[in-house]
């Protein structure tokens, strides 16, 4: 018998098995080597072209939470209180006792109005004459709520002019503590005619002459 082709078979055998050994060596280093890298573990198949390489697992942190708190602004309310500026007037300084006056240029002796006003502690009521002069005249009180004027130099036949009174002899006023002005009629005296001045009581006057026109004037308190 012949060892050839035996001999033959038995040294392939070898060689097969050689480079199985010489593979799988290669094999063990390349993954002892990729575990000391980091842990990645790479298979390399025998015959096949592909690689599977499997990465570490990724951790993704979650977004922060953002919070946002809204700034509450405040604003301060200013009230502005105005200053209230308040006027006294001052204190009334007028007489209880009589007053008396001439006569003024040439007084025709006729009334031809009557005016009143109110102003600040008092009011006024004035007797209106023609141009020539104003009469001369007397006022005090009668009783606790008449004040009474007595003109002289008057024509006592037309005293005053139409329409001045009403059809009882009163003009209204309605001024301060001054309700009317009465016709009182005729005086004691030569050319006298009295007026009087209804009050809500008692108060202090003053008496002035004024001329262009001529005229009388009476300022009575409140």
């Amino acid at each position: 018998m012949t060892s050839g082709p035996r001999s033959d078979r038995c040294g392939i055998t070898a060689a097969v098995l050689g480079g199985l050994f010489v593979a799988l060596a290669t094999v063990l280093v390349v993954l002892l080597i990729s575990r000391d890298d980091g842990g990645t573990t790479t298979t390399a198949a025998t015959g096949t072209t592909g690689a599977t390489t499997t990465l570490p697992p990724t951790t993704t942190a979650p977004p922060a939470s953002s919070t946002t708190t809204e700034a509450s602004t405040t604003t301060a309310s200013t009230t502005t209180t105005a200053a209230t500026s308040t006027t006294t007037a001052p204190p009334f300084e007028g007489t209880l006792d009589d007053e008396r006056g001439a006569a003024q240029g040439s007084p025709v002796g006729r009334l031809t109005g009557i005016r009143s006003a109110s102003h600040a502690g008092f009011a006024r009521v004035v007797f209106d004459f023609p141009d020539g002069g104003s009469p001369g005249y007397w006022v005090g009180y009668t009783d606790a709520t008449t004040l009474t004027v007595i003109l002289t130099s008057m024509d006592t036949g037309n005293p005053y002019g139409f329409g001045i009174f009403d059809a009882a002899g009163s003009h209204a006023v309605g001024q301060g503590s001054i309700l009317a002005v009465r016709d009182g009629g005729r005086g004691g005296g030569s050319g006298e005619w009295v007026f009087e001045i209804a009050l809500t009581g008692q108060k202090p006057f003053l008496v002035a002459v004024l001329d262009g026109p001529p005229r009388i004037y009476v300022d009575i308190g409140d």
